[in-house]
């Protein structure tokens, strides 16, 4: 969450005015860098709530990317699995580890 507010807290509010409009407050130049940024991934919010706190949700994420998390070990590795699903096509590998 602190990592999230130090690139997000330009934004005044998301409001869905049309798919490509999100509402600022003030310019920002840097707006499209923050929104690409750690911390402001797309996430369901409903497993996010499920999950019950952060530690739990970090060990069983559920997003919007093209791989899934298949295991981790902190400071140690992580291993991702190909989203056969994904809403751009399934990603070229396997699994990245």
């Amino acid at each position: 969450m602190s990592q999230a507010l130090q690139s997000l807290d330009r934004l005044e509010k998301v409001e869905i005015v049309d798919p490509f409009i999100v509402i600022a407050k003030g310019g920002d130049a840097l707006l499209e860098q923050r929104l690409a940024a750690w911390g402001s991934e797309i996430v369901s919010q409903s497993a996010f709530v499920a999950a019950g706190s952060w530690e739990r949700w970090t060990a069983a994420p559920v997003g919007s990317g093209p791989r899934k998390l298949v295991d981790r070990k902190l400071d140690i590795r992580v291993s991702l699995a190909a989203h056969d699903s994904y809403w751009s096509g399934r990603p070229p590998f396997d699994g990245i580890e």
